[in-house]
């Protein structure tokens, strides 16, 4: 493992992907158990239902993701600032990082088997093999030819656009700015804003938690109308373009753009922000942690079973709650945790274990936002993902916290990291991982005939369903481990 990444927040990142892979591969059968699934999209009918309340561990897989790139900001961009960069250089480099998602989640559907014609045959899985390779080019560094990775990258650019072209005259599918992979579109809006204001607070934390502060306030008044916090709310940079002036509004829908709709920025999605600060704190308590001197690793190791002990104390909060949240008990949620935290700080004092100062202050924090979550969960109808409530950032943010400190524990452990070495792998290369699957694996399997006896297998039984998921999980482990190996890594 580099020893200059933080393993921890690789791992939580890897969890993520491998959470957000084995949710969307699972078989959707009327049999299988409702937490398996999104907790408003489960069976029998698999619609959306946004009157049901509670979250899953599936709800639990993108906050993870997001608290992971609000702590690895102060690892990435200290580091470009302690290597002579300056705030200019890193803003034009976060901007350019962001133009990259953009780019990423709107070529995503557009180059996807599932959205090309079943009367194409193979040619579909073909294209998205192709496409794969377009990807690949343009976001992989390249280790062995770094002196040409710029024009690869061009190349790869080129070979999506001729793609878009061959979807538009080949298979008459027009492209379309607004079509986007939404995770990724709200993933790029927070790599630009949520990197942007911690360059600007990375000296003090009260800023930043302002920002939360003002963004709730507009939150709560949004939908007041008419009022100023309802125009801020609603601003659209391309509608007010378009509404000032016809002729570019009339200009950008001859190619597609529709200035009422988003096409990368969001007000709304700086709601995610409630995760990606918290994140961004927490991140800066460990790459302080891990700048200092002491060697604590003597202490670690004389304390080893303890600390696993903490670890799995730790893990049973994220138990506790999903339980908890999806069954809508009340003793379980709140008498759980706090018998948790008791037991907790009680072990915390008796075992004698020597805890650091990140990890005091991480435990802190993080059970501020759990309890701040689960006070507001009857507020909004109860917690939920879609539509988003105070509860569900806040609560996730601290389970989040709390997860990263159990895997922070327990990869200090050689057997468990021994073991475990797959997630931290997978975690870095993600944007690899989320791909590996439906422009990959998922063209070779169609192109050999496996795929339409998969998934006709999945449908069979609650079993073969659970294996579908799994067999598709772990050959994308198994591709992004090996793209780690040889030091591919996809820029995004």
């Amino acid at each position: 493992m580099n020893e200059n990444r933080e393993i921890s927040i690789d791992a939580l990142r890897g969890l993520a992907i491998i959470g957000m892979i084995l949710s969307g591969t699972i078989a959707q059968l009327p049999d299988m158990p409702a937490w398996m699934y999104h907790a408003q999209v489960g069976p029998v009918g698999f619609k959306f239902r946004p009157d049901i309340s509670g979250i899953t561990w599936v709800d639990l897989v993108f906050p993870l993701f997001l608290f992971a790139m609000g702590l690895a900001f102060p690892f990435s961009m200290n580091r470009f600032l302690e290597n002579g960069g300056n705030s200019p250089r890193l803003i034009r480099k976060v901007c350019i990082r962001a133009f990259n998602l953009f780019v990423f989640a709107v070529m995503l559907p557009h180059l996807s088997p599932y959205g090309l014609p079943e009367s194409a045959g193979i040619g579909r899985y073909i294209f998205t093999l192709v496409g794969f390779a377009g990807f690949f080019l343009t976001f992989s560094r390249f280790p062995n030819w770094k002196s040409h990775e710029r024009n690869l990258n061009a190349v790869g650019y080129l070979l999506l656009i001729i793609l878009l072209v061959v979807r538009r005259f080949v298979f008459e599918l027009p492209f379309s700015i607004h079509k986007n992979d939404i995770i990724i579109l709200v993933l790029a809006n927070m790599a630009l804003v949520g990197a942007i204001i911690w360059i600007l607070t990375r000296h003090n934390w009260w800023p930043r938690l302002a920002v939360l502060a003002f963004y709730f306030g507009l939150r709560l008044t949004a939908d007041l109308n008419p009022s100023i916090n309802y125009d801020i709310f609603h601003f659209a940079p391309l509608k007010l373009i378009g509404n000032w002036i016809p002729e570019i509004k009339n200009m950008l829908s001859r190619v597609g753009v529709l200035t009422d709709q988003t096409v990368y920025f969001s007000m709304n999605f700086l709601k995610y922000l409630f995760i990606v600060i918290p994140g961004s704190i927490i991140g800066d308590l460990l790459y302080r942690h891990s700048q200092e001197k002491v060697n604590k690793k003597s202490s670690h190791n004389s304390n080893r079973s303890k600390r696993n002990s903490l670890a799995t104390i730790l893990f049973l909060f994220i138990v506790v709650n999903l339980i908890g949240l999806f069954t809508r008990n009340g003793y379980i949620i709140y008498l759980g945790n706090i018998v948790l935290l008791i037991t907790c700080e009680w072990f915390i004092r008796q075992s004698g274990i020597d805890i650091s100062s990140f990890m005091r202050k991480s435990l802190n924090w993080s059970f501020f936002w759990l309890f701040l979550g689960l006070i507001f969960e009857p507020y909004e109808g109860g917690i939920k993902k879609d539509v988003a409530t105070m509860s569900y950032f806040f609560v996730t943010s601290g389970l989040a916290g709390l997860l990263l400190l159990a895997f922070k524990i327990w990869f200090e452990s050689y057997s468990f990291s021994r073991i475990m070495v797959f997630l931290p792998k997978v975690g870095q290369n993600p944007m690899l991982g989320y791909v590996a699957v439906t422009y990959l694996i998922v063209p070779l399997l169609g192109l050999t005939g496996l795929l339409a006896y998969l998934n006709q297998w999945s449908l069979t039984g609650i079993l073969p369903g659970l294996v579908k998921g799994g067999v598709l999980t772990s050959l994308m482990v198994i591709v992004t481990y090996y793209s780690v190996k040889i030091k591919y890594f996809w820029k995004t």
